[in-house]
């Protein structure tokens, strides 16, 4: 409130300084029910962007192991191509939700995941090449989580490359 009344005086300035980002946040919006915009001068969280997001999805998908909502969310993502058309990849993961993700989970893992697609038939080999392609560009980063005291350098080059394979298109 006292920040919207010294907006009626032409000589006042005011500003919030806080380290608390919860409380910025929730002046900020109770501003915005008086058409009232400021800066936040410590901008957007990474995990609040389109591309911070997609990072963490990606390791969430992998440290649980392949989980149906952490698989789905990582693969639903904007991002998400594979390295192939985006259409084509749209495709499969709108065939895996359906087709194998609903009912009981699969088996934890590429493997697990990869037995659920051969069970499901012939008409998903184009799913199983591309999780058999995902298995060997997560690898590294399995591996890097795995290790007992992984280096944070070995961390951040498994998941980048893993992310950046997963981002990539056939374009």
């Amino acid at each position: 409130v006292l920040l919207r009344e010294s907006l009626e005086d032409a000589d006042r300035t005011a500003a919030l300084v806080t380290p608390d980002r919860d409380l910025a946040r929730r002046v900020a919006m109770e501003l915005r029910r008086w058409d009232i915009s400021i800066d936040d001068s410590a901008g957007v969280p990474l995990s609040s962007t389109l591309s911070g997001s997609f990072v963490l999805l990606t390791v969430e998908m992998v440290c649980s192991g392949l989980t149906p909502i952490a698989l789905l969310s990582a693969l639903k993502h904007p991002f998400s191509c594979g390295g192939l058309q985006k259409s084509d990849f749209r495709e499969i993961v709108r065939q895996l939700d359906l087709m194998i993700l609903r009912g009981p989970p699969p088996a934890p893992g590429f493997d697990g995941l990869q037995e659920a697609i051969k069970v499901a038939g012939d008409n998903f080999q184009e799913m199983f090449d591309l999780f058999a392609l995902m298995e060997v560009k997560a690898t590294p980063l399995i591996n890097a989580l795995s290790t007992e005291n992984p280096s944070i350098g070995q961390l951040i080059t498994a998941h980048i490359e893993f992310v950046e394979w997963l981002a990539s298109d056939a374009d």
